[in-house]
Order: structure tokens, then C-alpha cells, then sequence
């Protein structure tokens, strides 16, 4: 079972992965599993924002800012992608 994420959770990548940034995808392998997962879009622009640690609100102000999305929908759809990275160890969490 993963942690619960919430608005002031922090959040990086785990550190059992290598990626590689191919334009608007990053492909990343599960070092542990071999799994391989394909971001794009949105997906990659999170994992970017996530290669430091960064508050899960801080990512919600950033994906508002760039795309047109109201911040309820915005918050809702990064919390469940943020679960679904979580459940995949693909993300570091750590509570405040």
C-alpha cells in the first residue's frame, strides 16, 4: 500500500530508475523490475518538474500556469496520476 499524497506531500523520482528525456516523452526503466513506462505529454512535464523534490501543490501551480485546465481538474487528474506512479514505485514521497 502507498502512502496518501496529498497538496503539500513531496514528491521525486524514485531512485531505482534511469530515464531518458526523448523530446515530449522520457522513457524510464525500472531498474529493479525491468519495467519499462512511457510518459508524454503532461506525464513528462510532471516528471520534470519532479527531478528535485517538489510539493504536489507547487506541481498543480505549474501544470495551471502552462496548460488551460481549471485548478479542480487540474488537482483531481495529478492526484490520481501521482497514485498511479506511487503504486509502480516510479515516485519518492515524503510527508511534511
Amino acid at each position: 500500500m502507498t502512502q496518501q499524497i496529498t497538496l503539500n506531500t513531496i514528491i521525486s523520482h524514485s531512485e531505482d530508475m534511469l530515464a531518458t528525456d526523448l523530446d515530449t516523452e522520457i522513457i524510464i526503466m525500472h531498474v529493479d523490475t525491468g519495467q519499462y513506462i512511457n510518459l508524454k505529454d503532461v506525464g513528462s512535464d510532471i516528471w520534470r518538474q519532479i527531478s528535485e523534490p517538489k510539493a504536489v501543490s507547487d506541481i498543480i501551480k505549474t501544470l495551471i500556469d502552462e496548460y488551460d485546465v481549471t485548478a479542480e481538474t487540474c488537482e483531481k487528474e495529478v492526484m490520481a496520476y501521482l497514485d498511479e506512479l506511487a503504486s509502480t514505485d516510479l515516485i519518492k514521497i515524503e510527508t511534511n
